[in-house]
């Protein structure tokens, strides 16, 4: 049998590198695997990455200057920043990283019955888990 890559209902508070909510009262997520990490990933080097679908809903766009973190809000079950293209995007360094980082995050979280917070939001479904490495092969 197969190890066991995520338990069922894993609680919220996943992440504590979150830019966009209250850890305790959703998950955070990143859109890509590349932006998994604020700092920049090593060259050829192997890491484990879990795809999840996601059932995110309606998504509150927060502007770059919003405050954060942003409270979760009734009309919504999810918050992402809004797309940038600019320069402060592109780039190897760890800046740039950081940034690309911050804005392919995505906050999601679920009122229950009661218009209480659900401690593990459902939309969240592991898909697969894959093995994988960033950089050139060659060399």
């Amino acid at each position: 049998m197969p190890p066991k890559v995520i338990q069922p209902e894993s609680p919220c508070g996943n992440s504590v590198l979150s830019h966009l909510d209250p850890a305790e009262q959703g998950v955070t997520l990143s859109l890509h695997p590349d932006t998994c990490s604020p700092a920049p990933l090593f060259d050829r080097v192997k890491m484990r990455v879990l795809v999840l679908k996601i059932l995110k809903g309606r998504a509150k766009v927060l502007a770059a200057g919003e405050p954060v973190p942003a409270r979760p809000d009734g009309n919504y079950t999810a918050h992402i920043y809004a797309a940038r293209t600019d320069s402060l995007l592109s780039g190897d360094g760890a800046a740039a990283q950081q940034m690309r980082f911050k804005f392919s995050q995505i906050y999601l979280y679920e009122y229950g019955e009661k218009n209480q917070l659900v401690p593990q939001p459902t939309g969240i479904l592991p898909w697969a888990a894959v093995s994988v490495s960033f950089g050139s092969s060659s060399g």
